[in-house]
Order: structure tokens, then C-alpha cells, then sequence
């Protein structure tokens, strides 16, 4: 009995003792020292801001036309005699060049039959002449008593009239035959013939068509908002019309432009899209006098650089450092400073700024996720940009 009461016990006393020993080395323990995390601000490059004077710049697209444009149409009728070899589409001609000739054997009787009708009407009127002054011999010393009949008055105005008349059938006769040449009305490109030799024409016949080559224009939509900066519209436009860019495409923009310049502005809103036309005109599109570095033409898309306004120390800000609520976010004493600016213009992938900011001001061009005013960030030496911001974002 006792046997068995040992080893009921011992087990017990052995786990006892155990856990009393645990429990006397735990409490001898010294407690772990508790260590206070420490907040790191955030890590920020900045750029700093310096204001500049800037021209701004403003873009569109447009087609080359023709400033001048006739079709050439026949004003008498008749067969075609010759057509010029210079009469064919993609032709240069100069002003008076003869393009097609038409047969002139009906107009040239007409021409000698009026010359002879007013040979005979100043024979009349000379004839008449001698009549009068007969008469005036006859009613000498009692002359104011008599008539303008008996003085032949009358029949001589009658004979002047005649005269007159025949000059102005001379005169026609001579601009019918004239106009059996068909001339360039001015210098420029044949862009259509349509006529054949033999070919009888109508008088309004169409026999062909040319633009004028001298000068060309662009018709350049652009938003109303832009006009302020731009100076069309205003009496210097004509003694120093703004000088517009044309280029193809951005790639080749330097090796490939033409200079052309602001001629007027349509002075319509359209009520559909809000844009207003502006025009550019560009002296020898085709380059005959060499003026260009290659020509341009008629019918060709090209993109339009219109130099507008100049602003006077203006800050000029990537847009990209534009948050989502349309403020910029500054570095202030190791602190951002959120700043809603007042924006001049939008031009692009950049923003104008001219108030509210000063030189020296650096803005913060890292990303950082819900800024608040007055939180702690720190200036990361290493990334910080020795370029200023204005010679960053430099076109």
C-alpha cells in the first residue's frame, strides 16, 4: 500500500519542484528595454524656380492654298488655233504669258469694218463743221436772234455722238480680238488644261485653271482663349506681322521650316468648336527665287510654331509637377508648403506662372502621395538638381 502511494507521489513532487525552479529563474530575468521607433521624414528632390521673360508659342495645323486662284475661261467664241507647250498641270507661266490662241479671222474683219464706220462718222463730223461755221457767216451780226437749228447746233452734236459711237465700236472690236490670246493673269502653277487644238469654244468655257505663285496662305484654326497672346488684331500686325514656323513634322522641324508670317486674323468665332481662324502667308511657296531651304506645296499639311506675346519674369514649371487639386508642392524649412498659383497659360506639357512665387523658391519634384501642408520631408542632397527648373523644362 505504501508502495503504491510513493509512486503516485513522487511524480507529482518532482513536477512540483520543477515547476517552482522555472517560475524563481523567470522572475530573475531582467525586462527587455523598450526602444522608441524613430520617424524618418520623407526623402524629396527640389528644383529651384527663377523667373524668365518668355515669348510664347503658340501651335497649329493647317494646309497650304493658293492666295490667288482663276480659272481660265474663254470670252469670245471661237476655234483653238495653238495652245502653248508651257499649257500643261504642274507648269510655271509669268504674268501675260500666252496659253492658248484662238482663231482670229472674225475679229480682225470686225476690228478694220468699226475703224472704217468711224473714219466715215469724222468725215461727218468735219463736214458738219463747215456747215456751221457757213451758218454762223450767215447770221453774222444778228447771230443772238437765231436758232440752234439755224445755227446747226443740233446736227452737230448729232455727228459728235456718231463719233463716239464708232470709237467705242473700235474699242471693242480691238478687245475681242485681244482676248482671242488667253493669258496668265499673273505668275503661277497650271494646276488644269483642258482644251485641244481645233476645239470649237463658246464664249464662258472653261479651258483651265491656275494658282497664283507669289504667295501662298495658311488658314490656321486656333482656340479663342490663345488670341491674347497673340498680337493679330492690332496696328503692328501689318509694320511687324508675327513671324509663324511651318514644319512637316516634329522630327525634322530645324532641318526643315519655312518662314512665314501672321497676315490677319477672320474675326469669327465658331460657335460649334470655339476656334477662330487665323491666316499665314508665306512669300514663294515653290521657292523659284531660292528664298527657302526647299519648297512647299499647294494642298500639303504642315504644323504651324506662331510666335505670340512676350511675358516679363515668368515662372516656367513642368506640368507634370501639377497635382491633381492644381497646386505645386514647395520645400519650405524642411516642410511642403502646398501653393494653388494663379496660371497664365497652359502651353503644352508646361505651365506659366506670373505671380504668387519668388526667385529661389524650390518646388518639390518628387512623387509623393497625399501631401499636406506642414508635413516634414528632408532634402535629398544627392538627387537634387543643380540645373534650375526654367533650364530644365528648356525646349
Amino acid at each position: 500500500m505504501q508502495s503504491k502511494l510513493k509512486k503516485i507521489l513522487l511524480p507529482l513532487i518532482i513536477l512540483v519542484t520543477a515547476i517552482a525552479v522555472f517560475v524563481a529563474m523567470e522572475s530573475m530575468k531582467k525586462p527587455a528595454e523598450k526602444k522608441e521607433m524613430e520617424f524618418k521624414p520623407t526623402l524629396v528632390a527640389v528644383d529651384t524656380l527663377e523667373a524668365k521673360d518668355w515669348q510664347f508659342k503658340i501651335q497649329a495645323q493647317g494646309m497650304v492654298r493658293p492666295v490667288k486662284e482663276t480659272d481660265l475661261t474663254v470670252e469670245v467664241s471661237a476655234k483653238v488655233l495653238a495652245i502653248s507647250d508651257t499649257f500643261f498641270e504642274g507648269s510655271f507661266v509669268k504674268q501675260g504669258d500666252v496659253l492658248v490662241k484662238l482663231e482670229q479671222s472674225d475679229y480682225l474683219t470686225e476690228l478694220k469694218l468699226s475703224k472704217a464706220n468711224l473714219a466715215k462718222a469724222l468725215a461727218a463730223l468735219k463736214e458738219e463743221k463747215a456747215r456751221v461755221e457757213v451758218a454762223k457767216r450767215e447770221w453774222k451780226g444778228r447771230i443772238d436772234t437765231a436758232s440752234d437749228l439755224a445755227l446747226r447746233i443740233p446736227q452737230l452734236e448729232t455727228e459728235q455722238a456718231n463719233v463716239e459711237y464708232a470709237q467705242a465700236q473700235v474699242e471693242q472690236a480691238q478687245r475681242n480680238l485681244d482676248r482671242t490670246f488667253i493669258r496668265a493673269p499673273y505668275d503661277g502653277v497650271i494646276v488644269a488644261s483642258t482644251t485641244e487644238v481645233g476645239q470649237f469654244l463658246s464664249k464662258g468655257t472653261q479651258v483651265g485653271k491656275i494658282y497664283g505663285s507669289e504667295t501662298a496662305e495658311i488658314r490656321l484654326p486656333v482656340n479663342y482663349t490663345e488670341l491674347k497672346f497673340i498680337d493679330v488684331g492690332s496696328k503692328l500686325v501689318q509694320s511687324a506681322p508675327s513671324p509663324v514656323v511651318l514644319y512637316t513634322n516634329s522630327a525634322s522641324k530645324k532641318a526643315e521650316n519655312w518662314l512665314a508670317y501672321l497676315s490677319h486674323s477672320e474675326a469669327v468665332i465658331d460657335n460649334t468648336s470655339r476656334m477662330t481662324y487665323l491666316v499665314a502667308k508665306i512669300s514663294d511657296p515653290y521657292n523659284l527665287t531660292g528664298i527657302h531651304q526647299q519648297a512647299i506645296q499647294f494642298g500639303q499639311f504642315v504644323n504651324a510654331e506662331i510666335s505670340g506675346t512676350k511675358a516679363n519674369q515668368v515662372f516656367k514649371i513642368n506640368r507634370q509637377y501639377l497635382t491633381s487639386n492644381q497646386e505645386i508642392i514647395l520645400f519650405q524649412n524642411n516642410e511642403i508648403k502646398l501653393f494653388k498659383p494663379e496660371i497664365l497659360r497652359f502651353e503644352g506639357k508646361f505651365i506659366y506662372i506670373d505671380s504668387g512665387l519668388r526667385n529661389g523658391d524650390q518646388i518639390i519634384t518628387s512623387a509623393i502621395s497625399n501631401p499636406v501642408n506642414g508635413m516634414k520631408v528632408r532634402l535629398n542632397s544627392t538627387a537634387q538638381k543643380s540645373t534650375k527648373t526654367n533650364e530644365l523644362v528648356a525646349n
